[in-house]
């Protein structure tokens, strides 16, 4: 990785789940206007023209058409960028696009949805078109390795692996475990249940270690990986990880029992449905399925 770029990735740490993140996008700045009459423009076939003091833009071509697409494909261009993720991406290209074909998914449309079992030691991709309403099961990847017991995250070193609903808000294709993605933990539900010191710094990552992580085996991992940077390249803001005690009410009668059967009617509306379900947290921090 080229100095420049190794200076863009953050370092962050709770051992062992050291992970940085490279910025989720790039700004494009405007082009500098220079008082001319006719100005040609970084942007192949787009001109400035000057008249009446007011600037009138001719684009001979759809440069730049939509932000959000080029922001998506400089996503994935500034990842590739990083070795270790262009090695990772081009080893599981084919397999990937097999997949998809398989699941008559388009790379450019993809959307996923990412569900994680602590009994059943699974993680789920969930995939879909744009364009589609409900989501397909994609693949079952095996959680090689947990820490902590059923039960949520509470505070900072207490080796637990959150639970709740979460959204990916890092990407480090350089991180000291392979691949990660960070989550969004603590969230607001964590935050008002355990607002002292919560922790932080929750990935999914490869190397199959982990103390409150969810580890993954490399190989995995690149494939999880290359399937969120591809969502993201399609204009995904939000993907969603469910993580949760087990795909079934747990039997186990604890001071979790409650807040369990909150994160089960969701996962259950989204069985049934496929569909994102829409929720909220209360006050006191608890999961509301809105139907």
């Amino acid at each position: 990785m080229s100095g420049a770029l190794a200076q863009s990735v953050e370092q962050r740490t709770e051992n062992p789940c050291v992970a940085g993140s490279i910025p989720a996008g790039t700004t494009i700045q405007k082009p500098r206007i220079v008082e001319a009459f006719f100005i040609p423009t970084i942007f192949t076939g787009s001109f400035y023209f000057y008249g009446m003091g007011k600037v009138w833009i001719l684009l001979i071509f759809a440069i730049c058409i939509c932000g959000k697409v080029s922001k998506g494909q400089n996503f994935l261009a500034q990842q590739l960028k990083v070795k270790r993720f262009n090695v990772a991406y081009q080893n599981r290209d084919n397999a990937i696009n097999k997949m998809l074909e398989a699941n008559k998914l388009q790379k450019n449309n993809l959307q996923i949805l990412i569900r994680a079992f602590k009994v059943e030691k699974s993680l789920e991709i969930w995939a879909k078109n744009k364009t589609s309403k409900q989501f397909q099961l994609l693949k079952t990847y095996a959680i090689c390795a947990l820490s902590g017991d059923l039960g949520p995250k509470s505070k900072q070193g207490d080796g637990q692996i959150p639970e709740g609903i979460y959204k990916i808000d890092r990407f480090n294709p350089s991180s000291a475990f392979h691949l990660s993605l960070g989550i969004n933990y603590p969230n607001a539900a964590d935050l008002k249940r355990n607002n002292l010191n919560p922790g932080g710094d929750i990935f999914i990552h490869g190397d199959c270690v982990t103390i409150g992580c969810l580890p993954m085996t490399n190989v995995y991992m690149e494939e999880i990986y290359a399937l969120a940077v591809l969502a993201k390249s399609a204009g995904q803001k939000n993907i969603n990880v469910f993580i949760l005690p087990s795909k079934k009410q747990v039997n186990t009668t604890t001071i979790h029992t409650e807040f369990w059967k909150e994160l089960l009617l969701i996962n259950d509306y989204f069985e049934q449905n496929k569909v994102m379900p829409l929720y909220s947290i209360n006050a006191l921090g608890h999961y509301e399925l809105k139907k």
